[in-house]
């Protein structure tokens, strides 16, 4: 952990600051839906001069929203971590009926 920290900082300090956004604050963009691995859709969205800043699909960077706590029970908190993840993207939203189909 210590070194992942180090390297963040180092990242931070070194490379960040003299970073250039890529296009304008209004054609920031989120992705939401279940799974999208298609990265030929993301480079033409971004070829329209647009930037993906977020994504919320059931795959993707919802694995790095939570962290595992560590204790001596390892696989308890492996589980735990897989059990009180954040909810999928379909599941927070009224027109998804009880069996999982879209209204």
């Amino acid at each position: 952990m210590e070194e992942f920290n180090k390297i963040l900082e180092d990242t931070i300090k070194n490379e960040l600051p003299g970073r250039i956004a890529k296009t304008t604050p209004g054609s920031r963009l989120m992705l939401i839906g279940s799974e999208h691995d298609d990265v030929k859709f993301i480079e033409m969205v971004e070829k329209l001069d647009a930037i993906v800043v977020i994504d919320d699909h059931c795959t993707g960077s919802r694995y790095f929203w939570n962290t595992t706590e560590q204790s001596e029970d390892a696989l308890t908190d492996i589980a735990n971590r897989y059990i009180n993840e954040p909810a999928l993207p379909y599941q927070r939203f009224s027109c998804t009926q009880k069996n999982g189909s879209y209204c």
